[in-house]
């Protein structure tokens, strides 16, 4: 099955790189698939591309059974998230797009240069990653896709929201901090167009490294739930841009036995810490050690 996956991946990654050889378009192998994503005015935006990127998907697939619960504006998903405070989570997210090299407090800027948004929504299930794997043997060049999951239905078996590598800035590389890298868990994708510009979202909650180096006895970083100075969930708004790749994060267990009723949905609220897992696989390894 393994190899019958590498084989696929392969055929899926020379389709791509024969397309992107014919219209000059790209700089590297694009997935299959990934132009009916998007809409005829996101595609424009999709034309440069980055060694990682991670597009949204617009189609719903399984879950059409929800659809009719999905927010429609912020306030609505702020409700059905529990987050009070999100819109000025996105409010603090326009800030960061329109004044990148401006340092200063979101707060201090007035709503008329950066207004907040109160328009309509979409509502995603996940989103595919695209990233530069060059220990990976599928692929063309080193290209890898997987998808990230953030719905309440996966498989009629439960919610699946997963976690990622989150893209924090090439100034904290080598600070004792996995290549720049945090952990967050994706709790909602959204999109939504301000001002003509279209951005695709996704609500997270950080995660904290446990010390400034890994585990003596696992060599694995070691995180826990971030909780912000009021001792409240730290969560914050990105942009799917800085999302990497999927993280698989393993439970740090206790002495006491583990209850039979608990499922896999449930890990991120039973258990306080856990183990970045950078056995997964060899990127994974690459990016974690």
């Amino acid at each position: 099955m393994l190899l019958i996956n590498q084989w696929l991946d392969k055929l899926a990654a020379s389709q791509a790189d024969f397309d992107s050889q014919a219209s000059h378009n790209t700089t590297y192998a694009q997935p299959t698939g990934a132009d009916e994503w998007l809409s005829d005015e996101d595609q424009d935006s999709e034309s440069e591309h980055h060694p990682a990127s991670a597009i949204i998907d617009k189609s719903q697939g399984d879950y059409e059974e929800v659809k009719h619960n999905q927010a429609s504006t912020v306030v609505a998903l702020a409700n059905h998230l529990h987050i009070p405070n999100l819109p000025e989570l996105v409010h603090t997210f326009l800030v960061g797009q329109l004044y990148p090299d401006d340092n200063c407090d979101p707060a201090d800027i007035p709503h008329l240069e950066c207004p907040g948004y109160e328009g309509w929504i979409s509502i995603h299930n996940s989103a595919s990653s695209t990233f530069y794997a060059p220990s990976d043997l599928s692929g063309i060049g080193g290209m890898h896709q997987e998808y990230i999951c953030a719905t309440p239905a996966w498989r009629q078996e439960g919610p699946q929201y997963d976690c990622v590598f989150v893209m924090t800035g090439p100034e904290l590389e080598g600070m004792h901090s996995m290549h720049g890298m945090g952990i967050a868990c994706i709790l909602h994708f959204f999109s939504f167009k301000s001002g003509g510009i279209y951005y695709p979202c996704a609500v997270m909650h950080w995660f904290d490294r446990i010390g400034d180096e890994p585990d003596e006895t696992t060599g694995m970083w070691t995180v826990h739930l971030s909780l912000n100075r009021h001792d409240e969930c730290n969560i914050s708004v990105i942009h799917v841009d800085t999302i990497f790749r999927a993280v698989h994060l393993i439970p740090i267990y206790g002495q006491d036995f583990i209850l039979q009723d608990i499922v896999p949905c449930h890990s991120y609220d039973t258990f306080h810490s856990f183990y970045v897992n950078k056995f997964a696989d060899h990127h994974a390894f690459e990016v974690a050690y």
